[in-house]
């Protein structure tokens, strides 16, 4: 997922290298509404996955099948937004957006699941 949206990125930053056009605010503001509307679905709908995952009755296999379906929702949060600013920055060329999208791609690296990370979230014993 990180690969796949810095190289979209940085093709993208290629492209744009040699168009001079100001940047028009109106697509800063769409991503703002894009990615607030993005945060606001991580913290409701991932708090909620998350607990479904933890208080699952089943098997430690179908419990990670489930903290694996919330993680996934909570990367494509971020990815998203990730996304979305990476082409309204080819199409504008406003640096807000770029560096937006960087910030945003590297948010997504500091995700990455661990073995700990996931005993923490899940409350599992071993």
């Amino acid at each position: 997922m990180v690969a796949g949206v810095t190289m979209a990125l940085f093709i993208l930053k290629y492209l744009r290298s040699g168009q001079n056009t100001s940047p028009d605010s109106i697509l800063l503001y769409g991503f703002l509404g894009a990615a607030s509307i993005s945060l606001l679905l991580y913290f409701t709908m991932y708090s909620k996955k998350l607990d479904a995952a933890k208080t699952f009755k089943g098997t430690t296999t179908e419990k990670l099948a489930k903290y694996r379906e919330a993680f996934v929702f909570k990367l494509v949060t971020i990815e998203g937004p990730a996304m979305i600013a990476a082409i309204l920055h080819f199409l504008d060329g406003n640096p807000i957006l770029f560096y937006s999208s960087l910030v945003l791609i590297m948010l997504l690296f500091l995700q990455r699941p661990t073995e700990e990370k996931i005993v923490e979230e899940l409350g599992l014993k071993f």
